[in-house]
């Protein structure tokens, strides 16, 4: 007999999670010529845990969904008969947790508490990371790792400005700032939805501010302006008494001046700025491979097989899915991956801000650091009835 004590205790195990998808970003297990991120055995341990204590079920429309992926998945790779085995099969292994689902609507208030937590601890970090590089050597203690087991094609630090000296902060445990921004920026999301609490709003954002990265704010600005209205009066005395002076001082700075500049690179212009690398030159490359041949658009080239046309880190998920794939693939795992959104516990507001950041923000699809924040707070615990 099951005693109801221990599987309590292992009920809470799932607060481990968003532990594991922060501290364990940077590390990677090494096979033969390819990494496995850490985070995928840990997700799948606490699947099959959960699974065998009966607190975790395989929901039918999603599997049914999931098969329907993986034949067609599979039918675009043999009829292309060019692919590399180990993407398509990375693909199949990185989705397949979202076949399963969590009813406790307690367990998911806990789990989205504890990563404000942990957000705040690590916004901490990366403002000390931050400053005290102007009194020591900045230090990146995750660069000690062997190499082999340090997650390889992010580029971790990286300079405000080229040839400044002043490196902007990763909290140390993320794959880079911008991954640390765009985090923070969900975590700020939540704060102003479910908790409103001021004091971690300030905090948090000053450690974005930190990375000097344009993405973490793009979804800030995005999806936190709309509800300023869930404020009162008085949680907005306190934003303006403790931002606005802030802010003020901030731009007034040379690195305000640097974080204007990267924002402004949002909106294109150069190929080789961020606007353009994340949301113009995916869609050129697409443009051009189908000029080639139009019947890429529906049979895709081969998985894995774009890899090779990258010229920059952002290759957006729908994109890679569609050159590789094609669009009767891609259409199914739409579907697939919005009716899992649709499904889910989680207020509207985060949902949104999770899509925006998978979809267009990171090169999402077979980086299972950020498909995984998904699967925490937009999938895994579905809405009773």
């Amino acid at each position: 007999m099951k005693s109801p004590y221990v599987n309590y205790k292992l009920e809470k195990l799932v607060m481990v999670l968003p532990v594991m998808l922060i501290l364990l970003q940077r590390i990677s297990i090494p096979l033969y010529s390819f990494q496995l991120p850490m985070i995928i055995p840990v997700i799948y341990a606490f699947v099959i845990l959960f699974f065998l204590i009966d607190k975790i079920k395989i929901n039918i429309y999603r599997l049914l969904l999931f098969i329907a992926l993986v034949f067609i998945l599979s039918l675009t790779t043999v009829l292309n008969g060019n692919y590399v085995i180990t993407s398509y099969l990375y693909l199949i292994v990185i989705y397949l947790p979202f076949v399963f689902v969590i009813q406790n609507p307690k367990l998911f208030n806990q789990l989205i508490s504890y990563f404000q937590n942990i957000m705040f601890f690590v916004a901490l970090v990366g403002i000390f990371q931050f400053v005290l590089q102007f009194y020591f050597e900045f230090f990146d203690p995750m660069t000690k790792l062997p190499a082999e087991f340090h997650t390889q094609g992010y580029v971790s630090t990286g300079e405000v400005a080229y040839g400044s000296g002043i490196f902007r902060a990763n909290g140390v445990f993320f794959l880079e700032a911008s991954f640390f921004s765009q985090f923070l920026a969900i975590a700020i999301v939540i704060e102003i939805y479910y908790f409103k609490r001021i004091k971690r709003i300030f905090i948090k954002t000053i450690a974005l501010i930190c990375t000097f990265s344009g993405t973490g704010l793009l979804i800030l600005l995005l999806f936190s302006i709309p509800f300023i209205k869930e404020l009162k009066f008085n949680h907005i005395t306190k934003v303006l008494i403790f931002v606005v002076p802030f802010f003020i001082y901030f731009i007034g700075t040379s690195y305000g001046d640097s974080l204007i500049a990267r924002i402004g690179e949002l909106t294109g212009g150069s190929k080789t700025n961020s606007g353009y690398i994340r949301f113009f030159g995916p869609l050129v490359l697409l443009e051009e491979q189908i000029n080639k041949d139009a019947l890429i658009f529906l049979k895709g080239m081969g998985a894995g097989l774009s890899d090779d046309l990258w010229h920059f880190a952002n290759n957006p998920a729908l994109v890679k899915l569609l050159l590789e794939y094609g669009f009767f693939s891609t259409l199914i795992f739409s579907m697939f991956f919005f009716f899992v959104l649709w499904q889910s516990q989680g207020k509207w507001v985060v949902k949104s801000s999770l899509l925006v950041m998978y979809m267009f923000l990171s090169g999402a699809l077979l980086q299972p650091q950020t498909v995984y924040l998904n699967l925490l707070f937009a999938s895994l615990f579905i809405k009773k009835g």
